[in-house]
């Protein structure tokens, strides 16, 4: 999940250096992208206990 941060990290940085702000259809795909990631993070440590 910790690589996810990159996409955090990239926005901001084209935000702030280049002035670039992404299309709308950018926060819905980056929203399911990290959220599947933690679900699937979640499921894997219930399935440990």
């Amino acid at each position: 999940p910790f690589s996810y941060f990159g996409i955090l990290t990239a926005f901001f940085f084209g935000w702030v250096l280049f002035g670039e702000f992404p299309v709308d259809k950018l926060f819905p795909g980056v929203i399911l992208i990290i959220g599947s990631g933690l679900v699937i993070l979640w499921r894997e440590q219930s399935a440990k206990e």
